[in-house]
């Protein structure tokens, strides 16, 4: 007897930590054919004419990734002062192997020795809309943790917009 190797191979959408194990039950689950004389052939267990389960090694799926790239759509150089809506930032995300779910996301701001007291009303724009609140203001160099709800599906490309207004700085106080 020739002995083949049967090869499955699968792409998983999602589920990670989970098994996958290939069980042949009964013979008929696999149909064999001779070659040379063109007739079938019950798949046996290193014993001619008999059949018991083939099980196949136990496959975890491994933990799904998340990829978070600058856009080239985000603004490099000086943003317009006293403007509304401006495009502060924006990245391109992607979630693999699982969907992934986000109950909050932080926004830090850094800066060259300036205080960001004239950004004001900064919001989170997912694919076009806008996911969480929107915050009034942000903290200097900390992370300003904003509460949103929202799950990236395996697989699918989307884009996560920082946007806020600017006003310029006020003399006697911040109102």
């Amino acid at each position: 007897g020739v002995t083949k190797t049967l090869r499955v191979k699968v792409m998983v959408k999602s589920g990670s930590s989970r098994t996958i194990i290939l069980t042949v039950q009964k013979p008929y689950d696999v149909k064999l054919m001779d070659a040379q004389y063109n007739v079938s052939i019950n798949p046996d267990n290193a014993t001619a004419g008999t059949f018991g389960v083939i099980t196949s090694t136990t496959a975890t799926v491994a933990s799904g990734s998340l990829t978070v790239t600058l856009s080239t759509a985000s603004p490099s150089g000086n943003v317009a002062l006293d403007a509304t809506n401006v495009l502060l930032a924006k990245f391109d995300l992607k979630a693999l192997g699982e969907a992934m779910k986000f109950s909050s996301l932080d926004v830090n701001v850094s800066s060259n020795g300036t205080t960001w007291t004239n950004m004001r009303n900064v919001r989170l724009v997912l694919d076009g809309s806008q996911i969480g609140t929107t915050q009034a203001s942000l903290v200097d160099a900390a992370d300003n943790t904003i509460t949103v709800t929202f799950t990236l599906a395996a697989g699918v490309a989307s884009s996560l917009a920082i946007r806020g207004d600017l006003s310029a700085p006020v003399t006697g106080g911040d109102p």
